[in-house]
């Protein structure tokens, strides 16, 4: 059973921003995203997501990003 509210919000977590693969991990907002096809588009994309994500206070989930993963709950827990 899935279920979202229209605000993006999960009840007791709060704001959570899947970054997927446009922000890889948190070095890439310091390298500034050199190996992009676009760099210079890759940080406005970036940029714009880190300020979405300071707006709403969001939980980040970076796309690949292996320490953070170790910090993940994961199954059986989850965010709520």
């Amino acid at each position: 059973m899935a279920f979202a509210k229209t605000d993006g919000r999960i009840s007791t977590t709060g704001f959570v921003l899947l970054t997927g693969d446009v922000i890889s991990r948190p070095a890439e907002l310091v390298e500034g995203f050199g190996g992009a096809v676009d760099p210079a588009q890759a940080r406005a994309n970036a940029k714009r997501l880190m300020a979405i994500a300071q707006q709403h206070n969001a939980f980040v989930i970076y796309g690949h990003e292996p320490e953070q993963w170790l910090t993940l709950r994961k199954t059986p827990a989850f965010y709520a």
